[in-house]
C-alpha cells in the first residue's frame, strides 16, 4: 500500500496505490486547488475466478466456437459425445475474466457558487464466464454448461453544470454510455439435434443516453426544503436477427436441418425509453413537527421493433397457450411499465424525550402482463421512540401493507373456453391452469409488520441491544402459488469493558422464514380415466393438488475483542459462525378411498434444502514501533460446509445412465463447494 499526501497553501495532491503489480491493483491521484478545481484519475483492476479445473468434453474451451466429437447412438437415429460417459477424461478449464476501470474527472468552480463536472472512464470485462443452453426445444431435453467468452467493453461519458449556494441547489447532467461486445455469436455441435452447429447471439452492442436536472430549494417558509428531480434516458440497440435455425434431424442415418426463420422484419432496434419525476418536501414548522411529502413517477416506454417469426416448422414454432390450433407464429411481447407513488410521513414530539411518526405511502403500477396489468399497494405505518429514560433507548414499529391486483384471466373464463373447445382450448391445455395460478408478486395480499428495538446502558463500560422483528403475509384468494410466508428474527448485541484496558463485543441472531404453497401435477390429454388441469377436478392418481411448505432457519454468533496490551500494541480479534438450515414437507390430496395420491410425496421430505455452515477466525497485532512506521501482523481461517440436496451427489452428466440425445452436460459449478482457506499477513506503513 502506498498512501502520499501532498499540501500547500492553496494546492493539494494525493496518491494511493494498493496491491501493485497484483491482478487486484488499484491506484488513485486527485489534487486541485482550493476553491478553483480539483481532479482525479484512476484505474481499478479485479479478477474474477469462479472456478478452477472445470470440465467439458468439447474442444476449443472459451472460444465461441466449441466442439466435441460425436458418435452415432446404437439405434443409428442420433448422436452422443464419444466420451461422454467419461468426465475424467474431459478437458480442464480455469474459468475467470478480468475487470478493469479506468477513468477520470475534472470540476471546476473559480471560487464562485456555478461549477462545470466532466467524467471518463472505460470499464472492460475480458475472460469467460459459465453459460447454459438448451439441448433441444423440450423441457426433457437437457442442457449443456458452456464456458462462454467475455468481451464487453463500456465507454462512459458525462457532464454536469450547476450553481450551488446555502439556499438552493441546481444541476444538469448529461450522461453517453457505450456498451461493445467483440463476441456477438455463440456455435457449438448439438447431439440433440442431429449433430448441427447451434448459434445462440450474445449481448449485442448497445446505446445509453441521459439527462437529469436536480433541484433542491432551502430555507423555505415552515423551515422547508424542496428537492425535485427529472431524469429521462433511453437505451438503443440494432440487430440483425438470425436467418436460419437449427432443428430436429431427419432421415436415416438422422441429418440436421435449418430452415428459416421467416422472421418480418429482418432486423431488430432496441428502443426503451425511462422518464422519472420525483418531489419531496420536508418541514419543520414547529418544535414538535416535522413532516416529508413526497411523489415519485416512473415509466418504461418500449418502442422496440415487434418481431414475427412466421411459418414455422414443428420444433421451432410457437403456439398460443390459449389458441393451441391457431397459426403457430411467434410474436415475442413488448414489456412497458409504469408506477406512481406517493406519500406523507409525520413526526410529532408530544414532550421531551418521545416521537410518534406516522406514515402512509401508495403505489399505483401498470405494466403490460398477460395475468394482470394494473396493481394498487397501500401502506401505513406507525412509530413511537422513546429516550427520556437515562439507561434505556427504546423503539417500536408496525406496518401494514395492502395490494390490490386487477386480474384479467379468471378462471370464469378458461371454463367458458374449454365448453366452447375455440381453437381447441380444453381442460389439458396450459393456458387452462394459468387462470388457477396466483404468482406472489401480484397476488392480492395483506402485511403485518412489527419491530422493536431495545438499548440499555448497564453501566459506564457495558451496554445491551435487543432487537425483534415479525412479518406475515396472507395472500388472498390465491388458488395454486404462494398462501402465505412469515418471517421472525432476533439480534442480541453486548458490549462490555474498559476501553483502556480491553473491550469485548458479543453477538448473536436467529431468524426463521416460513413459506407455505398449493400446486398441481398432472391434466395429460387422453389418460385413463380422464385427466384436469383444474385444481377442483377429482384427484386421480397422475392428476392432483399438493401442497408445499419450506422452513429456512438461520443461526449466527460472533464475539471480539480489542486488547491494547502494550503502549503501543493493539490486538483485535473476532470469530464467527454462522449456520442456515431449510426444509420442506409435500402433502398431495387424498383420493376417493383415503389414500395419498402420491405416497411418495407424503413420506418423503426433505432436511437439508440449503444446510449451510460457516465459520471464521481473524486475529492481528498493531504496532507503533516509531512515530513513522507501523506494523501489522495478522491471520485469517475460513472454514465452509455446504449439504444442499440439489447439489450433493453432484454429477457432470445427467441422467448417469448410457447417454443420449438428451443428456445434460455440466462442467463441475458447485460440484465442491466445501472449502478451508488460512491466510497470514504482514503489513508495514511507514508515514513520511
Amino acid at each position: 500500500i502506498i498512501d502520499l499526501r501532498g499540501r500547500a497553501d492553496r494546492y493539494y495532491m494525493n496518491f494511493y496505490g494498493e496491491n501493485l503489480a497484483r491482478d487486484d491493483m488499484f491506484l488513485k491521484l486527485d489534487g486541485g486547488m482550493k476553491q478553483i478545481f480539483k481532479y482525479a484519475l484512476w484505474s481499478d483492476s479485479l479478477t474474477h475466478n469462479f472456478g478452477f479445473g472445470m470440465r467439458s468434453p468439447y474442444n476449443g474451451l472459451g472460444s465461441a466456437d466449441p466442439r466435441a466429437p460425436a458418435t452415432f447412438n446404437a439405434a443409428g437415429n442420433n448422436f452422443f459425445i464419444t466420451n461422454a460417459a467419461n468426465p475424467a477424461s474431459w478437458n480442464s478449464y480455469d474459468l475467470a475474466y478480468k475487470r478493469r476501470n479506468d477513468g477520470a474527472s475534472v470540476e471546476v468552480s473559480f471560487n464562485s457558487p456555478f461549477y462545470v463536472r466532466a467524467d471518463l472512464s472505460q470499464v472492460r470485462f475480458d475472460g469467460d464466464k459459465l453459460q447454459s443452453f438448451a439441448n433441444s426445444t423440450s423441457p426433457g431435453g437437457g442442457y449443456t454448461d458452456f464456458f462462454v467468452p467475455v468481451d464487453y467493453t463500456t465507454k462512459n461519458l458525462s457532464f454536469e453544470g450547476g450553481y450551488s449556494s446555502k439556499r438552493m441547489h441546481l444541476a444538469l447532467n448529461f450522461l453517453s454510455s457505450k456498451y461493445e461486445n467483440d463476441v456477438a455469436l455463440f456455435r457449438w455441435n448439438n447431439m440433440a439435434f442431429a449433430n448441427g452447429i447451434d448459434a445462440h447471439p450474445l449481448p449485442p452492442d448497445n446505446d445509453y443516453t441521459r439527462w437529469s436536472a436536480n433541484a433542491v430549494f432551502k430555507q423555505l417558509p415552515l423551515n422547508s426544503t424542496l428537492g425535485l428531480r427529472y431524469t429521462t434516458s433511453k437505451s438503443e440497440s440494432n440487430v440483425t436477427l438470425l436467418s436460419t435455425a437449427l432443428n430436429t434431424g431427419t432421415g436415416n442415418p438422422v441429418t440436421p436441418t435449418n430452415p428459416a426463420t421467416n422472421a418480418l422484419p429482418g432486423t431488430f432496434n432496441g428502443d426503451i425509453k425511462y422518464d422519472t419525476y420525483s418531489l419531496t418536501l420536508s418541514s419543520n414548522p414547529s418544535r414538535i413537527v416535522d413532516t416529508r411529502l413526497y411523489y415519485n413517477n416512473f415509466k418504461k416506454e418500449n418502442g422496440s421493433t415487434r418481431v414475427s417469426f412466421n411459418g414455422l416448422p414443428n420444433g421451432l414454432n410457437c403456439s398460443d397457450i390459449f389458441s393451441p390450433t391457431a397459426p403457430p407464429n411467434c410474436e415475442p411481447e413488448l414489456f412497458s411499465y409504469s408506477k406512481k407513488n406517493y406519500g406523507l410521513d409525520v413526526g410529532i414530539k408530544p414532550f421531551a424525550g418521545n416521537k410518534i411518526s406516522l406514515g402512509y405511502d401508495f403505489s399505483d403500477i401498470e405494466r403490460e402482463r398477460f395475468d394482470t396489468n394494473q396493481t394498487d399497494e397501500t401502506r401505513y405505518s406507525v412509530e413511537w421512540r422513546n429516550s427520556n429514560i437515562d439507561w434505556l433507548t427504546a423503539r417500536i414499529k408496525y406496518t401494514r401493507l395492502e395490494r390490490e391486483s386487477d386480474f384479467q384471466l379468471t378462471p370464469e373464463f378458461v371454463r367458458a373456453r374449454a365448453a366452447a373447445g375455440t381453437n381447441g382450448f380444453n381442460v389439458n391445455t396450459q393456458g387452462y391452469i394459468e387462470a388457477f395460478v396466483g404468482r406472489f408478486d401480484v397476488s392480492n395480499m395483506d402485511q403485518d409488520q412489527y419491530k422493536l428495538g431495545l438499548d440499555f446502558t448497564l453501566s459506564e463500560n457495558a451496554d445491551l441491544s435487543v432487537e425483534y422483528a415479525h412479518r406475515e403475509s396472507k395472500y388472498r384468494g390465491v388458488i395454486l402459488g404462494r398462501t402465505g410466508d412469515q418471517r421472525e428474527e432476533i439480534y442480541v448485541n453486548v458490549g462490555f469493558g474498559d476501553r483502556e484496558v480491553i473491550r469485548f463485543n458479543l453477538f448473536g441472531g436467529w431468524e426463521t422464514i416460513n413459506y407455505t404453497s398449493y400446486h398441481r401435477v398432472g391434466g395429460v390429454a387422453g389418460q385413463t380415466p380422464p385427466q384436469s388441469l383444474d385444481p377442483f377436478a377429482p384427484p386421480l392418481t397422475g392428476a392432483y393438488n399438493w401442497g408445499m411448505g419450506i422452513r429456512d432457519t438461520n443461526h449466527s454468533l460472533g464475539f471480539g475483542f480489542d486488547w491494547p496490551a502494550m503502549e503501543r500494541l493493539l490486538v483485535k480479534a473476532s470469530l464467527l459462525w454462522q449456520r442456515t438450515e431449510g426444509t420442506g414437507r409435500f402433502d398431495p390430496q387424498l383420493l376417493a378411498n383415503g389414500a395419498p395420491a402420491n405416497p411418495a410425496l407424503l413420506a418423503g421430505g426433505i432436511n437439508n434444502y440449503g444446510n449451510n455452515e460457516f465459520f471464521s477466525l481473524n486475529v492481528k497485532g498493531i504496532w507503533q514501533f516509531t512515530p513513522k512506521i507501523e506494523l501489522t501482523l495478522g491471520a485469517a481461517y475460513e472454514e465452509h460446509k455446504f449439504n444442499d440436496i440439489q447439489f450433493n451427489g453432484y454429477t457432470y452428466i445427467v441422467p448417469t445412465t448410457a447417454p443420449n440425445a438428451n443428456t445434460s452436460y455440466l462442467s463441475g459449478w458447485y460440484a465442491n463447494p466445501d472449502y478451508k482457506a488460512g491466510i497470514g499477513y504482514v503489513i508495514v506503513k511507514y508515514k513520511f
